[in-house]
């Protein structure tokens, strides 16, 4: 029992040196919750408030009328029962039926407008991100009967884990624990992707993520990353790519939130 109090004060304790090291934060008052309560320490989650932006940054990337594009984002709730089949029971435990997606609508949302036929996201973490992106491959092969395709990349096999697997409408994906550069030195597969970099959150690291998924590039090839490295910026910039990009609003969080950059036009 002692043991199991001395965690929780150690872990109270590591939160709040998160918290101070942060630059990008509200007030405390929206902090103290977290510290005492949180269970996420580094993949922090949080509904936002600026939906209307995600809608305006895809309308500038695909050129689709706005009232299309809520239309779409509207999928992403609870209320429907396809949507809700993609997440475990230990998701509801966690979060119940919060839309605490943040940054990753704007994944769903270009993941089913440009439909890629391969979406890979290196660093999945707990896997809410891919339960995102593969109901966005499923709503796209209802429509386009095409071989929409995720692949999850991460370094490290979560216990926790808040994408079904066991769904009984998509089955195809597949998660690969291993370093993503390792992945990507293998991989040669030519395709339409969409590529999300949220592994290592270092410059260097991830130009050498971009410069090897650019070969298998196919036309109409996307890159999204949550990192303010800036690395993207000058690899659109080397490339000659378009950049678009989201800075979320948390909602009553105590950290403002990430900036996505888009690269595309591949």
């Amino acid at each position: 029992m002692f043991k199991k109090i001395f965690r929780e004060i150690k872990f109270i304790i590591s939160k709040f040196n998160v918290y101070l090291r942060y630059k990008n934060k509200n007030s405390f008052k929206y902090a103290y919750k977290w510290i005492l309560f949180g269970k996420d320490i580094s993949n922090f989650l949080y509904e936002i408030e600026n939906t209307d932006d995600i809608i305006n940054v895809c309308n500038l990337v695909t050129e689709i009328e706005t009232y299309r594009l809520q239309r779409i984002l509207n999928e992403v709730t609870f209320d429907n029962d396809e949507f809700k089949s993609f997440f475990t029971n230990e998701f509801f435990s966690s979060h119940g039926k919060k839309n605490i997606f943040g940054r990753r609508l704007i994944w769903y949302l270009l993941a089913r407008t440009i439909k890629p036929n391969l979406i890979i996201e290196s660093g999945i973490d707990k896997g809410l991100g891919s339960s995102l992106l593969c109901y966005a491959q499923f709503k796209n092969r209802e429509e386009k009967q095409n071989d929409y395709r995720y692949i999850g990349v991460d370094i490290a096999k979560k216990n926790k884990f808040y994408f079904d697997k066991k769904n009984n409408l998509f089955s195809n994906f597949e998660f690969i624990y291993e370093d993503s550069i390792k992945f990507l030195n293998k991989f040669s597969e030519k395709n339409k992707i969409m590529y999300i970099s949220d592994a290592e959150h270092n410059y260097d690291f991830e130009i050498k993520e971009y410069n090897l998924i650019k070969k298998q590039f196919k036309n109409g090839s996307m890159i999204i990353s949550d990192n303010n490295s800036g690395s993207l910026n000058d690899f659109s910039k080397t490339n000659n790519k378009k950049i678009s990009k989201f800075k979320e609003k948390s909602k009553n969080f105590w950290y403002k939130g990430a900036t996505t950059t888009i690269s595309y036009f591949y």
